[in-house]
């Protein structure tokens, strides 16, 4: 396998073009990597397919997963299906986790359940097992199966209801369970229709997940920059670069503030850190970063000396006029300009930057 353009966080790029890039084969890292585990399991798994949420951090650190087996069970565990499914008082994702830690104790309503639950600690996690418990409990065939996967995954009430007679009945006829079982164990499928995972999904986010926490455990520069850098395709892209800067801030990752003295349209790395591109400050764009940068580079031309050796009120006068209010008042605010040698307090600055 070739290396990949991968972007769970962290780009691995096919060409090397990308300066934040990091080349490396995928295929050839493995999946028992302790460091990547040990992160996974301390809940450090912000920007980590499919475990950035708080909801993921959470059930990661209590889970502890240690192979992709278990990293998949973590992705079926935090949907609707496990999480709201509440028996003996507590959801069937806290028994899988009390079961895996040893503090309750794994029990199968029906010996002919123990091979299709074992793997995941009796918890009914997958759409796969309800198709294999109607297969062994009530005789359904391949397109019985179907209907009840389809029934699930597609939350179709009516089908359901449909499949549970035809269970109930396909039950008493194979004489496996009791009658009282067999409407048990139909009642956990009915809660699944909240939602159960598909095993072949979740192995796949296990592995595409497993991936970029190795990226964050290993290239945690690269990895940061990356993501900061696709953050502006989040809903909400100020608050995602926001909780990104703080976690980097955890790992030792220094994120500059924007400085037009090193001016970069997006995030990108410099001597060990991560610059803070214009692009992604608030109210400035695109658009407006270029039409700033290109005033910049014109007044330079024209005081023939750079930047760095203005003054405030030089800014002021060749460069505000330019510009947007909105624009130069997110300079001043994120602390762009403070690198002017008489430059004063931001809430002076704008003061200032007002009244002229």
């Amino acid at each position: 396998m070739e290396n990949l353009t991968f972007k769970c966080g962290c780009e691995f790029n096919i060409n090397g073009t990308n300066p934040n890039s990091v080349n490396f084969d995928v295929s050839k890292i493995g999946y028992t990597c302790s460091k990547t585990w040990d992160m996974i399991c301390e809940g450090r798994t912000k920007g980590v397919f499919q475990l950035e949420s708080n909801l993921g951090q959470s059930w990661a650190k209590r889970v502890k997963p240690k192979n992709i087996e278990e990293l998949a069970a973590l992705s079926a565990l935090l949907r609707p299906g496990c999480l709201r499914a509440i028996v003996d008082g507590k959801s069937m994702t806290q028994h899988y986790v009390d079961r895996k830690h040893g503090l309750e104790e794994i029990s199968y309503l029906h010996e002919s359940l123990e091979p299709i639950l074992k793997s995941t600690q009796a918890v009914l996690c997958y759409q796969e097992q309800s198709m294999k418990i109607a297969e062994v409990i009530a005789g359904f065939n391949l397109q019985e199966a179907d209907d009840l996967r389809k029934a699930i995954g597609k939350k179709k009430a009516g089908l359901m209801s449909e499949i549970k007679t035809m269970f109930l009945k396909g039950a008493k006829k194979k004489g496996v369970v009791s009658q009282e079982i067999a409407e048990e164990i139909f009642s956990w499928i009915e809660k699944s229709n909240r939602y159960a995972f598909n095993k072949s999904h979740a192995v796949s986010y296990a592995v595409c997940g497993y991936w970029s926490a190795y990226a964050k455990a290993h290239f945690p520069l690269n990895f940061y920059c990356n993501y900061l850098y696709y953050a502006r395709g989040k809903a909400d892209s100020q608050e995602e670069i926001r909780e990104l800067i703080s976690d980097a801030k955890l790992n030792d990752i220094v994120v500059t503030t924007p400085s037009l003295k090193c001016m970069t349209e997006s995030f990108e790395i410099r001597d060990g850190t991560i610059v803070f591109g214009f692009k992604d400050i608030k109210y400035i764009g695109n658009s407006q970063t270029k039409k700033l940068f290109s005033s910049v580079e014109e007044q330079e031309a024209l005081l023939n000396k750079k930047i760095s050796e203005w003054t405030w009120y030089e800014f002021l006068v060749h460069i505000a006029p330019l510009n947007t209010k909105k624009v130069v008042s997110s300079l001043v605010l994120v602390g762009a300009l403070s690198f002017f040698p008489d430059h004063k307090s931001r809430s002076r600055t704008l003061y200032e930057f007002e009244t002229w």
